[in-house]
């Protein structure tokens, strides 16, 4: 006795769906983890550059490579979700 098409197609996505639906869970969670530890070395990185602005006239060199961190964090963070 032969499955109807419609059946089979329906098994299959059933199927999918049972397998699937745990491993995009799971990287969903991982996917948040990654943007909360960028959004809090990010906000770590731009407080050090803010006290660092402070005395800019002493140690410039130091903010400036803050600064490039900074705009290197943020240039990761938008590749990583294009």
């Amino acid at each position: 006795m032969p499955i109807a098409n419609e059946e089979l197609d329906e098994y299959f996505i059933n199927l999918a769906n049972i397998n699937a639906k745990p491993l995009i869970k799971t990287i969903r969670t991982q996917l948040t983890a990654q943007v909360k530890k960028m959004e809090t070395d990010y906000k770590i990185a731009e407080g050090q550059a803010s006290k660092l602005s402070a005395s800019i006239a002493d140690n410039y060199q130091d903010y400036i490579a803050k600064l490039t961190e900074l705009s290197q964090r943020l240039n990761h963070f938008s590749l990583s979700f294009r």
